[in-house]
């Protein structure tokens, strides 16, 4: 007997637990799915109504995720989410919902996460979020909200995410965030704010990023932020900024400061100097015309400098002196026009730089100077014609270098004699006619080169740039402009050239003047047993008439001399092009 109640007593356990693992299928809403007994997913079911009872069964109540998002939801019972008590997670983004009564959250006491966002909510009653204790992300953007209440987030103690973005505030309550001191994530950008209240951040203590990006500043009081020194990030770019009211920024973590898109014309002295862990910092596209010696002052850590896209006309000597660390300057776009010898000089520790349009006529002989780190080269869109041989010296590290759209004409023999270490060069939309090979023998590791769009002329002087690049594997991009029959076709056409050395007839001058030219004909460059098409013929014969003998294109009338040479040629070519119709055949 004992051994039977010994064994009856599992059994009806194994048996309870089957009839409730059971039961908890069962209660899984039809319309939705549950991946596991703690999930229930609805989202993009094409849900328009919820029935308030749907999740009263004793089977769900146990639940802790619940997915409504991506339905058609417009409206909320106010006890819907009563009986879930135990919901860590709830997903409502992504539907219409316009409103929410003040109880819908009313026992969700254990709720941590709460997404709201791209609906249609235009007010939050001030107890809508009272009993979230537990919530630590809240998600509000792309609605249609209006205005804060003092008291909307006031019960929301533990509360480190919270996104605001996207709405239609116009100001803010100095107390909207007096409860949220473990607050470490706060987005407001886009929104219509003009003015910030002096203390509204005041209990932010541990924020580490704040957006206030594309709304409507146009000043701000530097004080507002000095309370937030734990911020290591801050936006403030796309406003309408012109100046910080009173106090310089003091954020002694601040490590990311961006300030791009606004309306400072200058800055004022002194604004960064209690700025010492900022590593990045964007001035881009803002009216800025001129930068004191000291504006830089205290930006002892930066790494990254963005002045692009602005008004400046010169940079006076000195203004990065004191940045030893910056690896990334980026200053294009600006109407410089010149830059001075040691400009940049005391940046020893720069890997990339950006002086793309810019208007440079010229580059000084020693402007890279003490740059021997340098890697990105970016000289795009200027207007200079010649790079001096001392120009790139220093430049031992660098990989790519970006001269396009300028007015090179030639390259200098010794211009890239230290660039070793070059991986790309780009030289689109110049004036180069031709290549010597000399400039690139010494670019070892290049592995793309870019001549398009330049006039060059395709015959032996370019062939032996292209056997250079060709015979490294270096890939390139270059078209030839002449001669006209090879108008329009890549470069790679030089390899059919012969190129021969020939001696013309001295003239009948007491100086005997010897003249070498190059005769270049139409061959094959390699031994193939499949016979030429009658177009291939066509053009090889074309091409051989129309890339000439060099030196012999002035003929002077009367001179013996021209005539001999003219002979030379005529039956030079005609065996030549014999030959080569044999050898094809």
């Amino acid at each position: 007997m004992s051994t039977i109640a010994t064994w009856t007593f599992p059994l009806c356990a194994m048996v309870l637990m089957a009839v409730v693992s059971l039961q908890d299928t069962m209660n899984c809403p039809i319309v939705c799915s549950c991946p596991d007994n703690r999930t229930v997913n609805c989202s993009h079911r094409e849900i328009r109504f919820l029935d308030p009872t749907l999740f009263g069964s004793v089977g769900i109540r146990h639940i802790h995720q619940l997915y409504l998002d991506e339905n058609g939801l417009s409206a909320l019972d106010a006890h819907l989410f009563t009986w879930l008590g135990k919901l860590v997670t709830l997903h409502l983004h992504n539907n219409i919902l316009t409103s929410l009564n003040k109880e819908t959250f009313s026992g969700q006491n254990n709720l941590e996460e709460l997404t709201l966002h791209n609906n249609a909510l235009s007010v939050l009653e001030p107890t809508l979020f009272a009993r979230l204790l537990n919530l630590m992300r809240l998600t509000l953007h792309r609605n249609h909200l209006h205005v804060l209440y003092n008291d909307t987030f006031v019960q929301l103690r533990m509360l480190e995410e919270l996104d605001l973005s996207v709405n239609y505030l116009k100001t803010l309550e100095d107390g909207v965030f007096r409860s949220q001191s473990k607050l470490m994530t706060l987005n407001l950008s886009s929104n219509l704010l003009e003015t910030i209240p002096e203390n509204v951040f005041n209990h932010l203590e541990r924020l580490k990023v704040l957006s206030l990006s594309n709304n409507n500043f146009i000043t701000i009081k530097g004080s507002v932020f000095n309370s937030m020194q734990d911020l290591e990030t801050l936006f403030l770019n796309h406003n309408n900024l012109t100046s910080f009211e009173g106090m310089p920024l003091e954020m002694s973590n601040l490590k990311f400061l961006d300030l791009s898109s606004n309306r400072f014309q200058k800055l004022e002295n002194g604004l960064f100097a209690k700025l010492p862990n900022v590593e990045v910092l964007i001035l881009s596209n803002n009216d800025l015309e001129i930068l004191e010696g000291d504006t830089l002052d205290g930006l002892m850590s930066l790494t990254h400098l963005k002045l692009d896209h602005n008004r400046l006309q010169s940079l006076p000597e000195g203004v990065f002196q004191k940045l030893d660390k910056l690896s990334i300057l980026t200053i294009g776009h600006n109407p410089l026009r010149i830059l001075e010898n040691g400009l940049f000089n005391k940046l020893t520790s720069l890997e990339e730089l950006r002086l793309d349009s810019c208007q440079l006529v010229e580059l000084p002989s020693k402007i890279f100077e003490n740059l021997s780190k340098l890697k990105y080269l970016v000289l795009e869109n200027n207007q200079i014609m010649m790079l001096n041989n001392e120009t790139l010296l220093p430049l031992t590290e660098l990989m790519e270098l970006d001269l396009c759209c300028n007015g090179l004409k030639t390259l200098a023999i010794d211009v890239f004699t230290h660039q070793t270490n070059l991986e790309t060069l780009l030289l689109r939309n110049n004036s180069l006619m031709t290549v010597d090979v000399t400039p690139l023998k010494p670019l070892m590791k290049l592995k793309y080169l870019d001549l398009s769009n330049n006039p060059l002329i395709c015959d032996c002087d370019l062939k032996e740039a292209w056997l250079l690049m060709n015979g490294r594997n270096v890939e390139s991009k270059a078209m030839c402009e002449t001669p006209e029959v090879a108008h329009g076709k890549t470069w790679e056409v030089v390899e059919l050239l012969t190129c021969e050395m020939m001696t013309e007839m001295p003239t009948t001058t007491t100086t005997m003047e010897m003249t070498t030219t190059k005769m270049m004909v139409i061959t094959s460059t390699t031994t193939t047993t499949t016979e030429m098409s009658t177009t291939e013929e066509e053009e090889g014969l074309e091409l051989s008439s129309t890339l000439k003998l060099n030196g012999t294109n002035d003929e002077k009338d009367g001179s013996a001399s021209v005539t001999g040479i003219s002979l030379v040629t005529f039956v030079v070519s005609i065996l030549v092009v014999a030959f080569y119709t044999l050898y094809r055949q």
